[in-house]
């Protein structure tokens, strides 16, 4: 079964989700309904090639190299796994195209920019 080839960690602390994380080949976030999850997030600082479903609240990733986006469903997921599988040669390159996307998007000193500049404009407003 499953238990041979996939680890269920469960829940662990901060810094064993660190260390499991870099011991990762992808990243797979199977949900049926994602706000804006930092686990993604952080599997891209990692350079984490990711599989997720598209209902995972990062749709408008799609379309970026290093992301697997299938739909919500154990056939299409397991579609997904096996794609990721089966170009191996790859791995290298989703990597690093996975750290582009995270240091483009999410550098600290730009989205801090977001809600001052949106409470500037409110302020200025009033």
């Amino acid at each position: 079964g499953l238990e041979n080839v996939v680890k269920f960690a469960g829940a662990v602390s901060s810094s064993q989700k660190w260390k499991e994380l870099r011991a990762l080949d992808v990243y797979i976030q199977p949900s049926f309904s994602e706000g804006g999850p930092i686990s993604l997030v952080e599997a891209l600082s990692l350079g984490l090639p990711i599989i997720a479903t598209r209902t995972s609240g990062v749709s408008y990733w799609q379309g970026n190299s290093f992301l697997y986006m299938v739909e919500p469903n154990p056939r299409d997921l397991a579609e997904g796994i096996k794609a990721f599988i089966e170009g191996e040669a790859d791995r290298k390159a989703l990597s690093e195209r996975a750290v582009a996307f995270y240091k483009e998007n999410f550098r600290w000193e730009d989205i801090v920019q977001i809600p001052y500049k949106e409470y500037m404009r409110v302020c200025e407003n009033h």
